[in-house]
């Protein structure tokens, strides 16, 4: 099937627009389970859907496009992998939640015992490390503005991190043995 995506009067506008009403009608499930299947969550994915039909509607100006399943299917991979990219590229809380709680506690003991650990932790990692640790938690820049800081990739800036969690839970689960 193809798409005839150059509209010159009212009459074309309004064909491409019944066109993708029925493209909807037929592939919105499917785009959505694919969306679903990439994003794990339900309204992220039906976003993602929608925003499949609402690009396709702003492309009228485009040459025709043949195979329209395969070319909305690519579509939706496409949004839902932008979509995965800035959550990657954001900081986030929950994969790293002991750490965050470490650099936000407030209570004066929780404090100490958290200074400890912090004293332990970066003995054992390059001080490029704590850089980075004060960058995410305490100045909260994302992933891609310390990258540009320091000059090192995203995921080598997610290895640092891994591996300080890594290294802080194992001090965690020591200093509790000692309780």
């Amino acid at each position: 099937m193809m798409i005839g995506f150059e509209v010159n009067n009212e009459e074309k506008q309004n064909n491409l627009e019944e066109v993708i009403e029925d493209y909807y009608k037929l592939y919105a499930p499917a785009i959505y389970r694919r969306c679903l299947w990439l994003l794990k969550e339900e309204e992220a994915s039906r976003d993602a859907m929608h925003d499949v039909f609402v690009e396709l509607l702003m492309r009228k100006n485009k040459p025709e496009i043949r195979n329209a399943s395969s070319y909305l299917f690519r579509m939706a991979t496409n949004i839902c992998l932008k979509i995965i990219q800035k959550k990657s590229n954001k900081y986030e809380t929950n994969c790293d939640e002991l750490l965050e709680r470490i650099a936000c506690s407030e209570d004066i003991e929780e404090k100490t015992i958290s200074q400890d650990l912090l004293d332990k932790l970066f003995s054992k990692v390059p001080v490029s490390s704590k850089e980075i640790a004060v960058m995410v938690y305490i100045d909260k820049m994302t992933y891609k503005e310390v990258s540009q800081e320091i000059n090192l990739s995203v995921s080598g800036i997610k290895k640092r991190l891994n591996k300080l969690n890594t290294i802080l839970h194992g001090l965690e689960k020591e200093y509790l043995k000692k309780d």
